[in-house]
């Protein structure tokens, strides 16, 4: 939440920014090189081509009429052969290739004024973009975070209290929706899945053991969250930093987005058991004054069914591809395609999807210059509109029961269940 007026706090920001060590004529400068870049391959390839005619052409020795006839022969015998526009000579290789080189330069020098357009456009964004202070912090705490810290600090609030905002409206904790633009907003998510992606090893076990661990305190930790409810003055609470609630939230959460996303097949035993253990919860708990469960039932099932539909055919029995045949159907006619977004990397400069970035550069010019991360945004509802269940009063509603009857055939055939461990708190 913003404290200071929003023109205020921007105005300041540029004249910092102005002011600051960058100058303008500093940040210029790398537009400069590269249109005196153009100017020199322009000039270079000209100049080639001026040499190579002026040795190699045997016409370079014919009076100023021959070459003149020669000239007007070409032009007529093009427009014969195939009244094109872009009339290339056909007497001569020579002069083909002269066209061709001619033509390469003439590329070559519009794609790097496109690059120096782009640069300048970067530049003037970015002398009206403040860098805000905490966008800063939140990478360089990040960078210094092994993977194993980086799962361990999902809920702090440098990064999961911004990610809350992401939908533009009031997050609803436990909501399908929320929950889905919370975990694609996450800059550690988006190191989960940088890192991931290239030391699946690494990750992956990581991931699975918090889940895991996270399943086993959800417990102790919804009660926790239920007495301080209960005793705060008008059911509010407030944090200064993540509580034991926030944190088992967050990686449970997570958790099963990136086991799913990084497709880790062995991973829908562990899927399986959270759905079953939250199916327990809900039975045994009311949605108020906390909710039940720490990943909604419909992110687990979409969890679920990314690896369902992708399972590597050579490892399914024939009962198994049957079984998953029957499921594919139903989740082609009921479940829509997820959306595949590009967001700022981790540790990019600028967090394209900041409002106060949006207000600057509504055009997205910083978005295309930056790193960038691609992910998987869940849908919240069906092919029909109906929104996936979010309140749930004692019971998953009855399409989201079907959905995991029709999928449980094809998971007895590949995955053996276990409970997970409970915690001894009720």
């Amino acid at each position: 939440m913003l404290t200071t007026p929003e023109k205020h706090f921007k105005e300041e920001a540029i004249m910092e920014y102005r002011n600051g060590p960058d100058s303008t004529g500093k940040q210029r400068l790398p537009v400069l090189i590269t249109l005196c870049s153009i100017i020199l391959i322009v000039i270079y390839g000209y100049v080639l081509l001026a040499l190579k005619n002026d040795g190699a052409d045997p016409s370079s020795n014919k009076s100023g009429q021959e070459k003149a006839t020669d000239s007007a022969t070409n032009v007529f015998t093009n427009k014969a052969d195939d009244n094109s526009s872009n009339l290339l000579p056909t007497n001569k290789t020579d002069d083909i290739a002269d066209h061709e080189h001619r033509q390469f330069v003439d590329d070559t020098m519009r794609e790097l004024m496109a690059e120096a357009q782009l640069q300048e456009q970067v530049l003037d964004v970015k002398e009206q973009t403040p860098l805000i202070k905490w966008q800063k912090e939140r990478v360089e705490n990040i960078k210094r975070e092994n993977i194993k810290q980086v799962i361990a600090n999902l809920a702090n609030f440098d990064d999961n209290q911004f990610a809350m905002t992401a939908l533009g409206e009031d997050f609803g904790p436990g909501d399908p929706r929320s929950e889905a633009f919370r975990i694609v907003h996450m800059s550690r998510v988006g190191r989960l899945m940088a890192e991931g992606k290239n030391d699946t090893d690494l990750v992956v076990p990581l991931l699975k053991e918090s889940l895991l661990q996270s399943l086993k305190d959800w417990p102790d930790a919804r009660e926790e969250r239920r007495l301080k409810w209960l005793h705060s003055k008008h059911g509010t609470l407030m944090h200064e930093e993540p509580d034991n609630f926030h944190k088992v939230t967050a990686k449970a959460i997570v958790g099963t987005y990136v086991l799913a996303e990084l497709q880790d097949f062995d991973s829908l035993a562990l899927l399986v058991n959270s759905y079953k253990q939250t199916e327990k919860w809900i039975a045994e708990h009311k949605p108020y004054p906390v909710f039940q469960f720490p990943v909604p039932p419909n992110i687990t099932l979409y969890a679920m069914h990314r690896l369902v539909a992708n399972y590597p055919e050579d490892k399914l029995s024939p009962d198994a591809i049957n079984a998953r045949d029957e499921y594919i159907k139903w989740s082609d006619q009921n479940l829509p395609e997820p959306k595949i977004i590009s967001r700022s990397a981790w540790h990019a400069e600028y967090d394209t999807s900041d409002p106060m970035v949006k207000i600057t550069d509504p055009k997205g010019i910083l978005h295309k210059e930056q790193q960038k991360i691609k992910l998987t945004l869940y849908p919240h509802m069906y092919k029909d509109r109906t929104r996936f269940q979010g309140y749930i009063e004692d019971k998953v509603d009855e399409k989201t029961q079907e959905w995991f009857d029709t999928m449980e055939p094809f998971l007895k055939a590949v995955v053996t269940t276990n409970p997970a461990p409970e915690s001894d708190s009720k």
